[in-house]
């Protein structure tokens, strides 16, 4: 099939999770279908490196209207349907969709990266906002529409499948889990003891989800490590921090590490990957990364929410501030304890989280769909 793969940017360097979902899964379709993928390319060298690894997939280039924002991706597409003829349209997430008429008989595959309503009232309840909200109407709007008229929806869980199944009973939802690079993430080795114990948070720090799970930590969970391992250090590691995330670096103990180029050497030298996540939806990569590399990691129940994992297993789960650096502490000064959690881990992303075997997922996804 040709596939029109609708999408907002470049997902090459593989900065953040949306990216990193977006790269491989467009890699798994072209290894069976003509993909040509819509996109700003705000970095000439990283688009030419992108071409160079992935020949098979046509890049089509959004010229940079930062006032535009997500809209223009959306007309975008609307022009590219109305000048070649494809064979189906693949949108990246729901603030891509490009509206019913466009998109005519073509079949559409919509991939819910997360269930955006339900991220939407979280991140309301957060503020305290409850019940009907002019924002979160417009977002259930829209999916709706996109809902009603994918021919397949793609969901990161099974728990997500069944939220979107319950919005849409007739709706044909398949799995098609979130991954890792397995081999880019070695197991990491042992922690040589005595050194100072570093707890680390990875994330891309303009989404707010992951602004707000730093600041939480920060405020509320820190201060009670730090008065238990007084020279412990907490660093906030991620892309694009706006102000209010710089500030924290004023707290005794945090640092903030923006714009890294490479995320990987920050899972080896954590004692402790903390997710303290109080919204969001989706599965989260950074989970993955962590069991991967090998890292000690603890996770509210929000934070590791849609993956296989169990509390003693594969990672430790507290959702109270006090429970959460209780445990916290406990991790960072027990290494050998948490070594066969580590083990399971890394054998669970192994089994079930590799690219692999989630792009056989996607194409079983796309089967009979034309």
């Amino acid at each position: 099939m040709r596939i029109l793969y609708v999408n907002n940017v470049l997902p090459y360097p593989t900065h953040d999770g949306g990216r990193m979902r977006r790269y491989h899964l467009a890699r798994a379709l072209a290894e069976e279908h003509e993909v040509s993928m819509l996109g700003v390319a705000p970095d000439p060298d990283a688009l030419t490196e992108f071409e160079r690894l992935n020949p098979r997939i046509r890049f089509l280039p959004i010229a940079y209207r930062p006032e535009a924002g997500r809209v223009r991706v959306a007309a975008e597409a609307r022009e590219w349907l109305a000048r070649e003829t494809f064979d189906a349209v693949h949108v990246a997430e729901l603030w891509q969709w490009p509206g019913v008429r466009p998109l005519a008989g073509l079949p559409v595959v919509l991939d819910a990266e997360n269930v955006e309503s339900l991220l939407h009232r979280r991140l309301l309840e957060l503020k305290g906002i409850t019940g009907s909200h002019p924002d979160l109407v417009a977002v259930e709007a829209l999916e709706r529409q996109a809902f009603q008229r994918a021919d397949r929806i793609l969901a990161c869980s099974e728990h997500d499948a069944l939220l979107i199944q319950q919005a849409q009973p007739d709706a044909q939802v398949a799995v098609v889990r979130n991954g890792v690079a397995v081999d880019h993430y070695p197991f990491r080795p042992e922690r040589p003891s005595g050194k100072t114990a570093i707890f680390t948070y990875v994330g891309l720090l303009c989404y707010a989800p992951n602004a707000d799970a730093a600041s939480h930590f920060a405020r509320s969970i820190w201060p009670q490590i730090r008065a238990e391992l007084p020279t412990a250090r907490f660093r906030i590691v991620g892309r694009y921090p706006p102000a209010e995330i710089m500030e924290l670096g004023q707290i005794p103990g945090v640092e903030i590490i923006p714009n890294v180029p490479e995320i990987q050497p920050y899972f080896h030298e954590a004692d402790v990957l903390v997710v303290p996540l109080r919204a969001g939806s989706g599965t989260r990569l950074k989970i993955l990364e962590g069991l991967a590399s090998g890292t000690p990691m603890i996770s509210t129940t929000l934070g590791c929410e849609g993956l296989a994992v169990r509390h003693g297993e594969h990672l430790y789960i507290a959702d109270q501030p006090a429970e959460f650096a209780r445990q916290a502490v406990w991790m960072a000064t027990h290494h050998d304890e948490t070594r066969t959690v580590r083990d399971r881990g890394r054998r669970l992303v192994e089994e079930r989280y590799g690219w692999e075997t989630i792009g056989k997922d996607l194409r079983a996804a796309y089967a009979g769909l034309a």
